[in-house]
């Protein structure tokens, strides 16, 4: 809002659709075989259907690297 406030928004007040996947209240549950590159998303505002956000959510395929450690970090932190 313009006051810096915001009101949080849920399956309430708005409308969701994904080409893929299942919305569970705003939280959107994606199959962990799906194929598909993107996931096109579309959200409406059920009091003004006039207003609507539609855009696209890329699937990210590959693994998230490990983390290293604390004793990782600092010994790497430490080499000149």
């Amino acid at each position: 809002m313009s006051n810096g406030r915001f009101l949080p928004l849920d399956s309430t007040q708005l409308i969701f659709w994904s080409s893929a996947g299942k919305f569970n209240g705003n939280s959107l549950w994606i199959d962990k075989g799906i194929t598909d590159d993107k996931i096109n998303i579309k959200v409406t505002l059920r009091k003004n259907p006039a207003m609507v956000k539609e855009f696209t959510m890329f699937i990210k395929k590959q693994p998230d690297p490990e983390l290293k450690t604390l004793d990782e970090i600092m010994k790497t932190k430490n080499k000149p």
